[in-house]
């Protein structure tokens, strides 16, 4: 499997899944544990993507366009990632 490439639209289907996932444990009122849970596995879901789509794109020399985005999604405190889909903790 040495010439796998990621297929950058399938991870992008799964970032989808995972955020309509956290949109429905927002809107059921679920324990805040599990909602958290879904925001990392959708700010993981998140990186995934981005990085498929640097694969499928090719070798480049120096930094990619994309890495400093991968960054910035991953130190985004889980606080920005919950507020941005409408969840406060005092619901």
């Amino acid at each position: 499997m040495t010439n796998y490439l990621p297929h950058s639209s399938k991870k992008l289907a799964i970032l989808q899944r995972r955020e309509i996932t956290l949109f429905k444990l927002i809107d059921e009122d679920a324990p805040h544990t599990k909602i958290v849970d879904a925001a990392k596995q959708v700010r993981e879901a998140r990186i995934r993507t981005i990085e498929a789509r640097i694969a499928s794109d090719g070798p480049r020399a120096g930094p990619n366009i994309h890495d400093r985005y991968i960054e910035f999604v991953r130190q985004m405190p889980l606080e920005t990632i919950l507020a941005y889909f409408g969840y406060s903790r005092g619901q």
